[in-house]
């Protein structure tokens, strides 16, 4: 159903609205816009004090950012006058990094780190309504941002953007009718995440018994001597990471070689085949070479398994790792699959230092000393046959599940817009009562955009 009289808008991305609505600056409708700055370094317990923390990685759609663990301490905010704490409610927009456009509510009292603009509205605008018109306008908004080593949206680009504005009574309604919608599509999402979720432990559980055990059921088996790999075929060879692989260290003195990038999810990628907006050096010069086969090892994130074999040839950051076999007993199929199954990862968080999850490193000296299964080389061929061959299904499956879950998002997206610019009139329908369900980041992503940072 659409409005009876619309007028026309002079504007890059809106063609027209309602006519009885406005369309303003954000500048004229706040009644504070803000920013955050970064602690000092020096600052004692930086981390782990009494005063939330909101990072630009918080802020994922509709996700309200209560749920952040991040705290700071009084002591740093007393040390850097560029810190304010802003009194809940409020709108925090994500100006550049992995998250660039992201909006969320934060229903906490809270500082911002640099990456973050606050804006708090005036009694003329419904801060949710104002949450789903920048989810409408994220990808324009973006759009509008620097380039550079690291695309950002600067604060006065977020002050000039205009926002369409109805009645106070019809933005509430705006907003009750949205909140019903949209939390039965988040509904959706979040029972086919289930299912991608199950399908991948399916496949984890396939993979993880084939590269440990062989496609032999009947094999005989024998202790291993690790903990993490427990027992092993017997007639397979088991032995110290030191004596399979050795740390290499070559860098680029040109900086034209490819930029490798290093995941738990997919592996060893070129950047450009990624959508990757962290931070980018301006020269490769003093990057570490990474040749085909050779193994490349994200030190900061091999708690979660951003470590594979590479099939590029390319350079990767500085400070990862890049490993070789000494004596070419593993089949690079077969040593990919292994480096990142979840029992080996669990031990390399057993082996990384750190004083919390996020910070834990797994350098050489630990990694060279876990033992490795080291099974015959034809048999690695055929356990990664079988691999391909018990897996392929459940990644068809898996397949189907994200492109319906895309096409909801995307679903959802037009259905904000629509609202939100006048497309549809929602004042005469009547909202039932429902549970609300937000729209929950999936962990994995996260992660993955922030192990993209080049350091």
């Amino acid at each position: 159903m659409s409005y009876s009289k619309y007028k026309a808008i002079e504007s890059l991305w809106v063609s027209s609205l309602p006519e009885h609505w406005g369309y303003q600056e954000t500048k004229r409708l706040m009644r504070n816009i803000g920013s955050g700055t970064t602690p000092p370094t020096t600052v004692e317990s930086y981390y782990g004090g009494d005063i939330h923390w909101i990072q630009s990685g918080d802020l994922y759609k509709r996700i309200r950012v209560l749920q952040t663990q991040k705290m700071i301490s009084s002591q740093a905010i007393k040390a850097c006058s560029a810190l304010s704490i802003y009194k809940k409610p409020f709108l925090v927009v994500a100006m550049y990094g992995a998250s660039i456009g992201n909006v969320a509510i934060s229903e906490i009292d809270a500082c911002v780190n640099q990456a973050c603009c606050v804006l708090q509205p005036s009694e003329k605008v419904a801060l949710c309504y104002l949450l789903y018109w920048y989810i409408f306008g994220k990808e324009f908004l973006v759009s509008l941002s620097a380039g550079g080593t690291q695309p950002n949206i600067s604060q006065a680009k977020i002050r000039d953007f205009c926002i369409a504005i109805p009645p106070r009574d019809e933005q509430d309604q705006i907003v009750r009718f949205l909140d019903w919608k949209v939390s039965e599509i988040n509904r959706l999402i979040g029972l086919k995440r289930k299912q991608v979720k199950l399908l991948q432990e399916r496949k984890d559980a396939v993979v993880v018994d084939l590269v440990l055990h062989g496609v032999d059921a009947k094999a005989q088996m024998r202790d291993s001597g690790s903990f993490w790999l427990g027992s092993v075929p017997s007639q397979w060879k088991v032995t110290r990471g030191k004596n399979l692989f050795k740390e290499i260290d070559v860098r680029s003195e040109t900086g034209t070689e490819e930029l490798l990038t290093v995941s738990h999810i997919t592996g060893i990628t070129p950047r450009r085949m990624k959508n990757v907006t962290m931070f980018k050096s301006e020269s490769l010069v003093g990057y570490k070479k990474c040749k085909p086969g050779q193994i490349a090892a994200n030190t900061m994130w091999m708690w979660q398994g951003a470590i594979a074999v590479s099939s590029y040839d390319g350079v990767i950051s500085p400070s990862y790792n890049t490993y070789e076999q000494r004596n070419n007993d593993f089949i690079p199929e077969y040593l990919d699959r292994m480096l990142r199954i979840r029992p080996l990862v669990n031990n390399y968080v057993v082996l990384s230092s750190g004083i919390r999850k996020s910070r834990l490193r797994l350098y050489p000296e630990q990694f060279l000393t876990i033992l490795f299964p080291v099974p015959p080389k034809e048999e690695q061929r055929t356990i990664v046959d079988a691999i391909h061959k018990q897996t392929g299904q459940i990644d068809q499956a898996i397949e189907m599940e994200e492109k319906e879950i895309t096409l909801l998002q995307e679903l959802k997206i037009r259905l904000i817009s629509d609202v939100v610019t006048g497309k549809m009139d929602v004042r005469s329908i009547e909202i039932p009562e429902y549970e609300y369900v937000a729209d929950e980041a999936p962990t994995e992503e996260t992660e993955e955009e922030t192990e993209e940072c080049e350091e």
